[in-house]
C-alpha cells in the first residue's frame, strides 16, 4: 500500500514539475493548468486523467492505513471530492460545473484536514504550510489565461495556498501510512 501512495505523490509532483516547465510560468491556481495548454480538450482531460491517478492511490493506501477509524469517511470525502474537481475542470464556464468545481475543492481541502486534526500527531504541519505558502505565493509573479490570450498576473497565492495543502496533506498521511 505504501507503493500506491508514493506513486500518487509522485505523480503529482510530476505533473507539475511537467506543466511549469512547458509554461515556464507558475499558473495562479492548480486548477487554472487546465486552461493553460493550447489544446483545450487535451487540457481538459489531461487535468481529469491527472486528478484521477492522484486520488484513487491515495485512497486505497489511505482508507487501507485507516481501517476501523470512525472517520474514515473523512479519507473517502476527501478524495472522491479531488475527483469531482478534476471532472469540473471546467469551472471557467460557469454554472454547476463551476460550483461543483469549487465546492468539491473545499470538501477535499476541509475534510483531510478535519482528519488530520483528529488522527495526526503532525496535524500542525497544516498550520505552518499553508500560511508559509501564502506568503510566498503573494510575492510571486504567475500567468493565468483570459480570454484566450495568456495574461501575467502579480501575486499566485491560490496556486500556493494549494501547493501548502496538498504538501500537508501528503507530510501529514505519509506519517500514518510510515508509521512515523
Amino acid at each position: 500500500m505504501t507503493n500506491l501512495f508514493i506513486i500518487r505523490a509522485l505523480s503529482f509532483v510530476l505533473f507539475l514539475m511537467i506543466f511549469i516547465s512547458v509554461l515556464r510560468a507558475i499558473p495562479v491556481t492548480i486548477s487554472e493548468l487546465r486552461y493553460l495548454t493550447n489544446n483545450d480538450k487535451f487540457g481538459k482531460i489531461l487535468f481529469y486523467v491527472w486528478a484521477i491517478v492522484v486520488s484513487i492511490p491515495l485512497m486505497i493506501s489511505w482508507l487501507d492505513s485507516t481501517a476501523g477509524q470512525t472517520y474514515q469517511f473523512l479519507v473517502f470525502l476527501s478524495c472522491v471530492s479531488f475527483i469531482f474537481v478534476g471532472a469540473a475542470s471546467s469551472f471557467k464556464d460557469g454554472g454547476i460545473t463551476e460550483k461543483v468545481h469549487y465546492v468539491a475543492a473545499g470538501m477535499a481541502g476541509i475534510s483531510s484536514f478535519i482528519w488530520a486534526i483528529i488522527y495526526s500527531p503532525v496535524w500542525w504541519i497544516y498550520v505552518l504550510l499553508i500560511p508559509l505558502f501564502g506568503v510566498i505565493g503573494a510575492n510571486v509573479q504567475g500567468i493565468r489565461k483570459k480570454n484566450g490570450i495568456y495574461v501575467t498576473t502579480t501575486n499566485t497565492k491560490v496556486f500556493f495556498l494549494e501547493l501548502g495543502l496538498f504538501l500537508s496533506a501528503f507530510s501529514v498521511i505519509g506519517s500514518h501510512i510510515f508509521n512515523l
